[in-house]
């Protein structure tokens, strides 16, 4: 009778415990979104919903994944565990659009920042060229019944236009980051090979770099002017190895004193240009030679960023592609 006692009292205080931190929880994520900083994330889509939770659409965001190259934390990256927490510091942008700045193991000061944690091992790491993955708890983000899958497919595919959500946060004090809302970019981006880079299975084999096309298109229901610079300058290149994230420096372009072109696209009207990175300004550094993407093995990544310049009455901020390989593989 005894020891039936102690386990009823048992069972009764763990529930009363799994009640009380439910409770602290709902109440912690009341407080964050009444008091909480308000601000916007762009996220992309990474899988479709799950029919046993309900509707739900799972969120990836570009700081989800982040190079050893952007940490600036005290213990050394190769040391950062699962689990572990990080903080993630942005930078404030056009319409409250928040970016990546850097990642570090300390509370920032006098920065904004939402609290992470590791979500991979480092054996993992390593292999994904340096990249670490990471948690804010804001990947899911649950809709009506029956809108999940509507709501993907104005998302998009990494092979077809791709309309990025953004994402109202409420931010609190810790760092502790709550969906509250979302609303869809104006503007809508689109990466497509026209000519992959063949891999070289021979030093003696020919180098051919990829050529690509990049589609920006206007997704919403007003006219949006586009400011761009003369030789598609405002258009960069980052590229991504297993020791290195960094921007293409020479990209061919130089300093211009006349404002930027601005073109004007209706609703569903998009602009498109076409890159070849056989030419020189498309070139990278890697392992201290100046080279061709074509002669990159295909682990090696990059992104296409637009950064629009500062013009009144254009489309502000930045939009960038997916990560791709020069051998048509896009992440």
């Amino acid at each position: 009778m005894f020891n039936k006692n102690v386990l009823r009292k048992g069972v009764i205080v763990a529930i009363i415990a799994q009640v009380f931190i439910l409770a602290f929880m709902a109440g912690k994520r009341e407080m964050i979104v009444a008091t909480g900083k308000t601000l916007y994330l762009r996220s992309a889509p990474i899988d479709p919903r799950d029919p046993f939770r309900g509707d739900f659409v799972r969120l990836r965001y570009g700081i989800n994944s982040i190079h050893q190259s952007q940490y600036q934390g005290v213990r050394p990256f190769e040391e950062l565990n699962a689990g572990q927490v990080l903080y993630t510091a942005l930078k404030h942008g056009a319409d409250d659009v928040y970016s990546f700045d850097y990642l570090t193991d300390q509370q920032p000061k006098n920065a904004t920042f939402i609290r992470a944690r590791v979500n991979t091992t480092w054996s993992f790491m390593r292999s994904r060229n340096g990249f670490i993955n990471l948690k804010y708890g804001i990947e899911q983000y649950f809709v009506e019944q029956g809108k999940g899958k509507a709501m993907e497919d104005t998302l998009g595919t990494r092979d077809a236009l791709q309309i990025p959500v953004e994402m109202r946060l409420a931010v609190g004090g810790d760092g502790t980051a709550v969906i509250t809302d979302h609303r869809w970019s104006k503007l809508g981006i689109q990466l497509a090979f026209i000519q992959p880079a063949p891999e070289r299975r021979d030093p003696n084999d020919a180098i051919v770099s990829p050529i690509i096309s990049i589609t920006m298109q206007n997704v919403s229901q007003q006219p949006l002017t586009l400011a761009h610079l003369a030789d598609d300058c405002s258009f960069s290149l980052v590229h991504y190895n297993n020791s290195s994230y960094k921007e293409n420096a020479d990209r061919g372009c130089t300093i211009n004193t006349q404002l930027p072109d601005t073109t004007i696209l209706q609703p569903d009207e998009s602009k498109t240009i076409q890159i070849d990175f056989s030419e020189t300004r498309w070139h990278v550094d890697t392992e201290g030679e100046h080279v061709e993407t074509g002669s990159l093995l295909g682990w090696h990544q990059f992104r296409i960023v637009y950064t629009a310049p500062s013009v009144d009455g254009t489309w502000q901020g930045t939009m960038q592609t997916p990560l791709f390989s020069g051998n048509g593989r896009v992440d």
